[in-house]
């Protein structure tokens, strides 16, 4: 479409609203009294008569010249792109508000704020981002800039202007300065005049080097045709106060250079600070620097980061105060050349979670060159169980004296008397947690259910505060067995059935060739696993799949000895609980097997193995957004011997009735969890073990020459059973360790076999099989094709 013209009518008060869903327009008038909606499309060339647009929204498409803007009431960009080679990206004149969150304006001046009669907000957030570029026949000016012109036959007064950052600086690609031509040569003079908002929920950073100073980090080239010169690394030239607004954390590193932000006097005579904490959170990195006057608000919380002082030029704290202490020589500390002042109902914050030791002192926790003036609230809060702060004050100086939380001696025990008999003492009330837990039927998670009752109880923690949002006892449980060590207990279970997995691979049976022959065979195994949840414990479904390869050679007629290996690729899901873990393992094994034959009905089938596995874990902790990953190593041994007795029913078929014996460990290394702050768990080294007692039988059936089949059918019985608890505790705190354990163990096990072998040649055979294991609760399939070479 070459051209659209929208008009409205000036003696109504109904407004047109313009909507762009897709298309392609070379040229578009829109006359003044109408919103405007872009959601697809391209527009070539846009022209704005008169007043301009009230209301314009931009979603989606593609606007590829300026968006000239004279009054209007509301801009938002959410999407879609702005390119102008010639101007500005967007040009507004006479104030109002501007906000960006998601699309891209580009343009020789990025955003043109011009003669903001009515002040405004410009708000840069989510993935919006603003970049000056040059053209043939443009150079690059800035990516904002606030103008302050004078324009013939009108007296316009200037107004405060805003940037309100809710996203990394990153997304501003090129310089943010201000300039006014209210002068008596009407030339470009640089300003300094407007306020950087520091918003949003999420954390974001700052570099304090990045701003500039408008008398030595930037300059006008040409006074006339707008071109500006600045220093490498230096971004924003517009402001003379900041504030920090929203719930969010911004982190500010680096140095702010002397008389840059200096805060201001209104008209009404209020002296308005240079760094304002409204909301949310300002850290100071180690090492900072920042030149201008601080105040902490009510609402608001400054965070001195240990690893190196900071320093301020002046202090008042009307909100919280937060340090760290992590040891005698690792603390915060934070100077200020000016007084500091402490107003009353202020609190200081102690994030000491890593501090261990006995009493101690830290000292110059806050200094300054003027007079300390004021105290926080008396009781210091923190976040350690283990200690008490206190803040001790000078006149230009507070320190920090910690004790520690003495350790209960254990009450004596009463000296029994024959009579009156005591009264049993009554089994203490489960906590809140525990309690619903068990009402559930989770008792396999009740350790560590008591376990949170008690952190929870102790002290405002993060564990506290991640479970303080639950809202309903069904929230409650389902965070409990979120939080469970990774697959319960069963991790070392999850790499035992990998190794049974290679196990079944080894050929059993006599040596049916000469003595001297030998024979090379390989395998590729597949096999999956499920497992019930038990009583709170997550259950799985697992994966195994891999190769195994051996070679055997008939050492005498009755006897044969093999060499094998194997590896395997698992992946474990949770199963049948509120949990969301997932292990992944590599899995090797290497062992010895042969067969020697007694008589001619008796023989015997032995084997031994040992290998590695390799674990990657995850918990994803869906109600805290959080999740704990681990890596750990274990250890597995197998061994066993099978007594096998042979029945020629026919030429055709034979059964082979058996009994056998079977041990398997598996022991995984303790390991810490990272990712989930106070939720991590430190996990004790695991061992678990197996001794199985089985017995079966086989039948072989030779259909043909090539072709025979084989089945085989077993019970078992696990005489040990050992090793089936677990003991961990949340890593930050040691004094509520717990164990788990398997509260309803099955120890009877079946198997049933079926498979076929085909002879190719007389040294090369192809077989398959299927193997299925079940339990209470448990049950697997497994299959493998396998090819043989004789020679």
């Amino acid at each position: 479409m070459d051209s659209v013209d929208v008009y409205s009518d000036d003696h109504t008060s109904v407004k047109n609203h313009f909507i762009l869903e897709s298309g392609n327009i070379g040229f578009i008038r829109i006359d003044d009294n109408t919103d405007f909606t872009m959601l697809g499309g391209t527009i070539n060339s846009l022209d704005i008569d008169d007043e301009g647009i009230r209301n314009i929204v931009i979603a989606g498409g593609e606007i590829k010249s300026d968006l000239f803007l004279i009054d209007a009431e509301s801009i938002t960009i959410t999407g879609g792109s702005i390119v102008s080679n010639r101007e500005a990206g967007v040009l507004k004149i006479r104030g109002g508000n501007l906000t960006m969150t998601g699309g891209n304006v580009r343009g020789t001046t990025g955003l043109s704020l011009i003669n903001g009669m009515r002040g405004g907000i410009t708000t840069i957030g989510g993935n919006a981002t603003v970049t000056a570029i040059s053209s043939p026949r443009f150079e690059s000016v800035g990516a904002v800039v606030f103008y302050f012109l004078k324009l013939e036959g009108r007296d316009d007064k200037y107004q405060r202007q805003a940037l309100n950052l809710m996203r990394s600086p990153d997304g501003i690609e090129g310089i943010v300065f201000s300039i006014t031509t209210m002068n008596p040569s009407e030339t470009y003079l640089l300003l300094n005049t407007n306020t950087l908002m520091l918003s949003g929920e999420n954390s974001l950073s700052l570099h304090l080097d990045e701003l500039g100073n408008i008398n030595d980090d930037i300059k006008i080239n040409n006074a006339h045709d707008l071109s500006v010169t600045s220093a490498p690394g230096k971004k924003f030239f517009a402001f003379d106060t900041i504030e920090k607004d929203g719930s969010g954390t911004w982190t500010l590193s680096g140095t702010l250079d002397k008389d840059i932000i200096t805060g201001y006097t209104d008209d009404e005579g209020i002296q308005h600070p240079g760094f304002s904490i409204n909301e949310g959170k300002i850290a100071l990195a180690a090492n900072t620097i920042v030149h201008t006057d601080m105040v902490v608000n009510p609402n608001g919380t400054l965070y001195s980061q240990s690893g190196g002082k900071q320093l301020v030029d002046s202090l008042a704290i009307k909100g919280t105060y937060q340090v760290d202490v992590n040891s005698h020589n690792d603390y915060s500390q934070l100077h200020s050349t000016k007084d500091i002042v402490i107003e009353d109902g202020s609190k200081l914050y102690v994030y000491a979670d890593k501090l261990r030791g006995g009493d101690d002192t830290f000292l110059n926790v806050l200094t300054t060159d003027g007079e300390l003036k004021g105290r926080f609230n008396p009781k210091v809060e923190d976040n350690s169980i283990l200690f008490d702060f206190t803040a001790l004050y000078e006149p230009q100086a507070m320190h920090l004296n910690a004790k520690a939380v003495p350790v209960p001696e254990p009450e004596p025990e009463p000296t029994p008397t024959p009579e009156p008999k005591p009264e049993p003492t009554p089994e203490p009330k489960p906590g809140l947690i525990e309690h619903l837990v068990k009402q559930t039927c989770d008792d396999c998670l009740a350790p560590m259910a008591a376990s949170l009752d008690k952190i929870k109880a102790s002290v405002d923690n993060d564990i506290a505060f991640g479970l303080m949002k639950l809202t309903s006892e069904k929230e409650v449980v389902n965070a409990v067995e979120q939080i469970q060590p990774l697959l319960g207990i069963r991790t070392s279970r999850v790499i035992m059935e990998a190794t049974d997995t290679l196990t079944k691979a080894i050929p059993t049976g006599r040596c049916l060739a000469g003595a001297g022959d030998n024979q090379v065979w390989a395998k590729v195994l597949g096999e999956w696993n499920e497992r019930d949840g038990s009583s709170g414990l997550s259950g799985y479904q697992a994966t195994h799949r891999g190769i195994a390869v051996g070679s055997e050679r008939c050492v005498t007629e009755n006897t044969k000895l093999g060499l094998t290996a194997g590896y395997l690729k698992t992946d474990a899901d949770s199963y049948d609980s509120a949990a969301n873990h997932n292990l992944k393992a590599d899995t090797w094994q290497v062992g010895v097997y042969g067969n020697t034959a007694l008589t001619p009905q008796w023989d015997i089938d032995f084997y031994a193995g040992i290998g590695q596995a390799y674990l990657d874990g995850k918990r994803h902790l869906s109600f805290l957004g959080r999740t704990a990953e681990s890596e750990m190593k274990a250890n597995h041994f197998r061994t066993g011997i099978t007594l096998n007795r042979a029945f020629q029913v026919n030429p055709q078929a034979k059964v082979t009735p058996f009994i056998g014996l079977d041990y398997q460990r598996v022991e995984i290394e303790d390991y810490i969890e990272k990712g989930a702050k106070d939720f991590n768990f430190a996990v004790d080294k695991q061992s678990t073990e197996a001794f199985m007692a089985k017995v079966g039988i086989k039948g072989d059936f030779q259909v043909n020459e090539r072709l025979s089949l084989q089945a085989k059918a077993a019970v078992g019985y696990d005489m040990s059973y050992r090793g089936n608890y677990l003991r961990a505790g949340f890593v930050n705190y040691p004094k509520y360790r717990f164990t788990l354990e398997e509260c309803d163990p099955s120890r009877v096990r079946g198997e049933l076999d079926v498979g076929a072998k085909y002879q190719i040649s007389q040294n090369v055979s192809l077989g398959a099989g299927v193997q299925s294991t079940f339990a209470k609760g448990f049950n697997s399939v497994a299959g493998n094709v396998n090819l043989s070479i004789q020679f």
